[in-house]
């Protein structure tokens, strides 16, 4: 279970990635040169909590774009926790899913 929540969370950070990536690129190309000299441009947006099903799991992120002066390139920082808020030991899930 916590490996397809994990599955889950890296999906919509990349989606998320991607989505504030893909603006930003299409207007870096269309810059004119005194746009390009205007100062770095950051965006930032957290996403979550996103709970699993019957709330055993919860997840929240940071997303973190970062581009250069000339947005020519950028960084992407991806943060995420997951929390296990099943309270249950092992033994006790293993005989709840059999």
């Amino acid at each position: 279970m916590i490996k397809q929540i994990a599955t889950g969370v890296l999906a919509a950070a990349a989606t998320t990635a991607l989505a504030l990536a893909l603006p930003t690129a299409a207007g870096a190309t269309t810059a004119t040169a005194s746009s390009a000299s205007s100062a770095a441009h950051y965006d930032s947006d957290s996403w979550g909590p996103v709970f699993s099903r019957q709330h055993l799991a919860k997840a929240d992120g940071r997303i973190s774009v970062d581009w250069d002066d000339e947005q020519e390139s950028n960084s992407v920082d991806v943060r995420g926790r997951l929390f296990d808020l099943d309270d249950r030991d092992y033994d006790e899930a293993a005989s709840a899913r059999t």
